[in-house]
């Protein structure tokens, strides 16, 4: 074996970029090579990064699109060379889904963007964890991987759930998803529409989540956790919701929180009369927008009533039982179950899983579905299975 690493100068420098603090004695790689890997590393990482953003603003540059494939292509080979097989094993299933970009199957959207985006950061802790010598995230990593290539494999009216279920892994959201994240959606008239038209609405609606998310650093990736599983609970139930319309309203359903007062969104302490006026006139906000749009039957309805409750004492309109539409009923359930195992401004606490559950069961029939609550118990039960 070759020395190892000759840390001087520059290279310091690049080190530093990309995490490296340490590094593993017995690495079998030529001192050399390694220098040149992690050098043209952080110089590809960063050209993908300046090209992604120039993409999105421009998504029809096939140019930029190409760039960013050779870059990801190139760190594949030169891992390869340098016998990194964790990197380059990884940098193959990004390139896979690049390579479906370039050639059609997948369009580029700004979700795709950030897929592609969050993969390379990963990519990144790949490439610390092989020159420090520490331990993989092996599962984790496979996963991902895993969820990279069946967004250019699955049917075009599961891709959403495919991308959702990537970018959820690539956050670390791994308690809350599970394994099993159910992608097999039957295919039909309405599902197939989201490849067409409707494809351009829900990149739409996803940028207005994200924005809203931004008031409230408790709202950030709020809405891809309820959509993973949302999407699982409603693959579990045989899908009587159509996933895209599903996916619409998650995207919009809690939209108009973001157009509250500061000092509502921040307050920690219990809202007055006039302040919940102001909250309870969120659904009707985003119900309206979509109302405007055509080809959403059924997304309104979800999205206005999902703060309903099973015994009419919820909002705005004091609906009870089957009068609110299952939609908004199972929405209803994973959010106020997000909402209780996730700190908020007015409790800064989190419950635990079981904790939440036992009070999601508590109140069957009264605030929530019977129906849904029990799916997830099924969901719930399953991920806990797999871990043990």
């Amino acid at each position: 074996m070759t020395d190892y690493v000759d840390v001087h100068g520059d290279l310091n420098f690049i080190y530093r970029s990309i995490g490296i603090m340490s590094f593993d004695p017995e690495l079998d790689v030529d001192g050399d090579l390694l220098n040149d890997f992690l050098e043209d590393f952080v110089e590809k990482q960063r050209e993908l990064e300046g090209d992604l953003m120039r993409l999105e603003a421009n998504p029809a540059d096939e140019a930029l699109l190409a760039n960013i494939f050779r870059a990801v292509h190139t760190i594949k080979d030169n891992a390869c060379f340098c016998k990194m097989e964790p990197v380059s094993q990884f940098a193959h299933s990004l390139e896979g889904l690049l390579q479906a970009a370039r050639s059609g199957v997948v369009s580029f959207t700004p979700q795709l963007s950030e897929v592609v985006l969050l993969s390379m950061d990963r990519l990144n802790t790949i490439v610390q964890c092989f020159v420090a010598g520490e331990p993989q995230q092996v599962e984790q990593n496979l996963q991902v991987e895993e969820s990279l290539l069946s967004i250019s494999n699955v049917q075009s009216s599961e891709r959403y759930a495919a991308i959702q279920y990537s970018l959820c892994l690539l956050s670390d959201n791994f308690d809350d998803l599970g394994s099993d994240f159910d992608l097999s959606a039957e295919n039909n008239e309405g599902d197939a529409a989201v490849s067409g038209g409707l494809e351009g609405d829900l990149d739409y609606f996803y940028l207005l989540m994200k924005q809203s998310e931004q008031r409230s650093i408790f709202w950030q990736d709020r809405g891809e956790r309820i959509l993973s599983l949302a999407m699982e609970m409603n693959g579990i139930a045989g899908t009587p919701i159509e996933p895209y319309k599903l996916t619409a309203a998650i995207y919009l359903h809690d939209f108009a929180m973001g157009l509250l007062p500061e000092f509502i969104i921040s307050k920690n302490e219990q809202l007055g009369d006039s302040e919940l006026v102001l909250l309870h006139n969120h659904p009707l906000i985003a119900a309206q927008l979509v109302e405007r749009l055509s080809d959403w039957g059924g997304v309104r309805e979800m999205i206005l009533q999902h703060h309903e409750r099973i015994d009419g004492k919820g909002y705005p309109q004091q609906l009870k039982g089957d009068d609110i539409c299952d939609g908004a009923q199972l929405i209803g359930v994973v959010d106020a179950y997000i909402s209780l195992t996730r700190p908020r401004a007015d409790r800064l606490h989190k419950r635990s899983v079981m904790r939440a559950i036992l009070e999601l069961n508590n109140n069957k029939d009264t605030q929530f579905s019977s129906h849904w609550v029990t799916v997830l118990n099924t969901v719930i039960k399953q991920r806990y299975l797999k871990r043990s």
